[in-house]
Formats: C-alpha cells, sequence, structure tokens
C-alpha cells in the first residue's frame, strides 16, 4: 500500500515579514531581500 503524503498549507499573517525568495526573471534573478525598504511614516493619514 502506497504511503500517502500530505502537504501542509501555511498562510501569512499580517505585519509579519515575508520569507526571502528567489525569482528567475527577463532581468535576471531577483530576490525579495534585494529591496530591503525600511518602513516610514510618509503614507500615514492623521484623524483631526
Amino acid at each position: 500500500m502506497a504511503e500517502i503524503q500530505k502537504e501542509q498549507i501555511v498562510f501569512p499573517i499580517l505585519g509579519q515579514k515575508a520569507p526571502d525568495f528567489e525569482a528567475l526573471t527577463t532581468q535576471g534573478t531577483l530576490r525579495l531581500s534585494d529591496y530591503n525598504i525600511q518602513p516610514t511614516n510618509q503614507g500615514a493619514h492623521k484623524m483631526a
């Protein structure tokens, strides 16, 4: 009898850091870590 393997799918939680990954594109291999952007408050809105 064949053994059944189950794949566990984990959904990301808002606010957590995304895992690093690589993608082969027409511009070459890109990594998420190549775009290490620090968050800013420029887009924040203040409630009056």
